[in-house]
């Protein structure tokens, strides 16, 4: 990075005004294209052989949620103890409402009946899996094949036999290894893995190890989510000190912005947006051609998520398009600003004093979705994240490469795209609130989450924006891309490494 120069000169960058009108309606047709397919229904996997274990695998939000639960409920009793067990559990029920498979009601039914017994009454637990057996048996004609119709018919008779509940929904305990066979044991753990091995370790006393080892980790669980949960607050506090000073001092004309904008008429960096996204979409098309050829390779995904750092060579098409590579670092903000440490410090507190506007666009999100659901219902089946899949059943390569591109790639590429491209392009026609805000909100659509959950992005895109009108170089926002990416994910991974077996 170069050292930014005291007084930039204000002139047109390299294109014209004919391009730019090209390049910008060129954008607005990709950024609603990239959007889209962003937000595209997969297709539905190829259908398991029947009567295959596969044929029952949980979703994986449905399973983290069940596994979560479970391994807290000890410790979420010690701290709600007048919560209802079946509070605890509705998460489970929601998820099998919207997905309408019969499996996921024997999963949620196996849930609650834990749930009761860590209450201390086992005999409510095995009333509580039976409402939950019964909408499974509703949706058993559902099932396509007689194979897998058969065996969750079998699944839930061995479940029943477990909890002693009856088809008339009595709740009499039975001995377990009586009227449960070696064969329905095998089933069940065959086709339910970790929810097998916990209904059949319902009736074994807590200090046996076969059940303790089921439920181990809980307290890290705690312990991380309640750290977590404790320096978000701290940093939300910390956020709106520095919030509200900085607003005063915005007022009081002690905060200048050090960002030059440029005069109308360029088109170049607008051009490089463009190029950006339609090489985003390319590799990602490539990336599926690749994964479908190679499909079970465990070097794949790393693979594919590490060819995306061929992007970092878009911002080389202002250089092609005739501008010097040292005035396109300054125009870019690739340069130290006041010195790399301060403008480091600065991205951090920017971040900080930005929390209290993502923390209220989070709230405001969920309300949103809360309406949504209110006015066209419940959707029929929860919405699929590849990321998530891929994030919940990824292997250590995965992760490690998963890490590297959100805390590296996505802070360097996408601020150099979004924050130096875009928003120098669009600073030159207008203010910093709508110019900054139109970046935001390109920001938030190209990726993919749904629509509702797009504005704490938005809101992310906006401050880190200011930063970049604010200091004009990206050093700041970079800084606090980087920081948010690397909190999230890190929390998210530790999760998820918790909750695996």
């Amino acid at each position: 990075m170069t050292q930014m120069p005291i007084q930039p000169v204000r002139g047109p960058d390299a294109g014209s005004r004919a391009w730019a009108w090209r390049a910008g309606i060129a954008a607005l047709v990709v950024v609603i294209g990239v959007a889209v397919l962003q937000r595209w229904p997969e297709a539905p996997p190829a259908a398991p052989p029947p009567g295959s274990p596969a044929f029952v695998a949980a979703e994986p939000q449905a399973d983290l949620t069940g596994r979560f639960v479970l391994k807290m409920a000890r410790s979420l009793r010690s701290l709600s103890p007048g919560q209802p067990a079946g509070d605890l559990t509705a998460n489970m029920d929601i998820l099998a409402r919207a997905s309408k498979a019969p499996a996921d009601w024997v999963r949620s039914g196996i849930v609650a009946a834990e749930l009761w017994r860590v209450e201390g009454d086992a005999a409510i637990g095995r009333g509580a899996a039976e409402p939950r057996l019964a909408d499974a048996e509703k949706l058993l004609p559902r099932v396509k094949e007689d194979a897998d119709r058969e065996a969750l018919e079998r699944d839930i008779a061995t479940l029943r036999a477990i909890y002693g509940a009856d088809d008339a929904g009595s709740a009499d305990p039975v001995s377990m290894d009586a009227a449960v066979s070696p064969e329905a044991r095998r089933e069940l753990l065959e086709r339910y893995g970790y929810y097998g091995r916990v209904a059949l370790a319902y009736h074994l006393p807590d200090h046996a190890s076969e059940r303790a080892m089921l439920f181990e980790g809980g307290g890290l669980l705690l312990l991380l989510t309640v750290g977590f949960i404790c320096a978000a607050g701290v940093a939300g506090l910390t956020g709106l000190v520095l919030l509200i000073l900085g607003v005063v001092r915005i007022v009081g004309g002690g905060l200048r912005p050090r960002f030059a904008p440029p005069a109308p008429g360029g088109s170049v960096y607008v051009e490089a947006f463009v190029i950006f996204l339609v090489g985003f979409v390319g590799l990602s098309f490539v990336g599926g051609a690749v994964a479908s050829a190679f499909k079970g390779a465990e070097w794949v995904s790393p693979l594919l998520l590490l060819s995306n750092w061929l992007l970092v060579l878009v911002p080389l098409w202002v250089v092609a398009r005739g501008t010097p590579l040292a005035d396109a670092t300054r125009q870019l903000g690739l340069h130290r600003g006041r010195g790399v440490l301060r403008e480091v410090g600065a991205g951090i507190a920017g971040y900080l004093a930005g929390l209290p506007l993502v923390f209220l666009s989070v709230i405001v999100a969920l309300g949103l979705v809360m309406v949504q659901n209110a006015i066209v219902g419940t959707p029929d089946a929860t919405p699929r994240n590849p990321l998530f899949d891929r994030l919940a059943t990824g292997d250590a390569a995965f992760l490690a490469a998963l890490f590297f591109m959100a805390t590296v790639w996505a802070p360097l590429v996408e601020e150099t795209v979004f924050r130096g491209c875009l928003y120098r392009h669009l600073s030159a026609r207008l203010a910093f609130p709508l110019a900054g805000g139109l970046t935001a909100v390109t920001f938030g659509l190209v990726h993919g989450v749904p629509l509702p959950l797009t504005l704490p992005l938005m809101t992310l895109g906006f401050v880190f924006a200011f930063m970049r009108h604010w200091r004009g170089s990206l050093i700041a926002s970079i800084t606090a891309h980087a920081l948010h990416n690397a909190t999230v994910l890190t929390f998210a991974v530790s999760m998820l490494v918790l909750l695996r077996e």
